[in-house]
């Protein structure tokens, strides 16, 4: 037998150590991991609330937020599509005033904004509009224009009218002035919040667990649970840490909110898959656990480990 299989025997009982020990330790339920995990949640998003409570009274103002919130309110009000309650811009759909009728509600502020936007001068769109009130057959051609016949149902006079009103509103949402105010909005507030949140992360995720000999996070310290290093069942290092953090960063924040700000899709798969595994994989453990070589266990049991791990 030459050096290199016992070598490799030595690494296989080394393995099969391992693997005994981490079969007998003591895990936590899968419920005190999801509630750790909902802990630190909750302490992130609090902190990201309060930063962002504090951008919105310094920062949102100097980077132009509320001049380009006040262009968006400004453009509804000339257009006449929207009805001012409360200190907000109400859709007519919302606003309909049971006590007018259906003419009254969306045929005369649709009529006036297009009958008075450039946009819409430009595209004709008055002429686009009085031609779908003929083709409805609902109206007939009068010497002032379209007149109602009599006899119309109004709940059928009602739906044309807000599938044209929601014509109106598409129109209207792609006015370039507008476009550049929403997106100006969303930029600021979208990288505001990352930033909130890269700032609550670093609190939670690394500094905490990194200042913890067991690499554990508040939610953990909470519920007395903590990481040992996988590959030897010994004194988690801080390598294994930063990096168990920042997969659950990337993977259940940074994933979804990319997708989010690019593609305006809501996803949650990321954050599914990582929990999927952790129900499912043997030692319950996800996919920041693979990635760092950590496992967790109760807190009990790390101050019984006598495993050292070299530094």
């Amino acid at each position: 037998m030459d050096d290199n299989d016992i070598l490799l025997l030595d690494e296989l009982a080394r393995k099969e150590q391992v693997k005994t020990k981490l079969e007998q330790i003591g895990r936590p339920s899968l419920l005190r991991r999801i509630g750790s995990g909902l802990l630190d949640l909750l302490f992130i998003f609090v902190t990201l609330a309060l930063l962002e409570l504090f951008a919105a009274g310094v920062l949102f103002r100097p980077l132009g937020y509320f001049d380009a919130q006040n262009s968006i309110d400004k453009i509804f009000v000339e257009s006449g599509l929207y009805v001012r309650q409360n200190g907000f811009n109400v859709q007519l759909v919302n606003a309909y005033d049971d006590s007018k009728s259906v003419e009254d509600n969306y045929d005369v502020p649709i009529a006036a904004y297009y009958a008075t936007d450039p946009r819409c001068t430009k595209e004709n769109k008055l002429t686009d509009y009085v031609k779908a009130k003929l083709d409805s057959g609902f109206y007939t051609e009068g010497a002032d224009g379209p007149t109602l016949k009599d006899n119309v149902d109004d709940g059928l006079l009602k739906s044309f009218y807000e599938e044209q009103y929601a014509e109106a509103l598409d129109f209207l949402t792609k006015d370039p002035d507008y476009v550049a105010a929403v997106n100006k909005t969303f930029k600021i507030t979208a990288y505001s919040i990352l930033v909130s949140f890269l700032i609550a992360a670093a609190a939670f995720y690394f500094a905490v667990p990194l200042a913890r000999k067991d690499g554990e996070t508040v939610g953990q310290i909470i519920c007395k649970i903590c990481l040992v290093d996988a590959s030897c069942v010994g004194r988690v290092r801080k390598m294994q840490v930063a990096a168990r953090s920042l997969t659950v960063v990337v993977l259940n924040f940074l994933i979804p909110f990319w997708v989010f700000v690019f593609f305006n899709h809501v996803t949650m798969l990321p954050v599914l898959i990582s929990f999927a595994m952790m129900c499912l994989v043997k030692y319950n453990r996800g996919v920041q656990d693979f990635a760092s070589q950590t496992q967790v266990i109760q807190k009990r049991e790390a101050a019984a480990l006598k495993i050292k791990h070299e530094r």
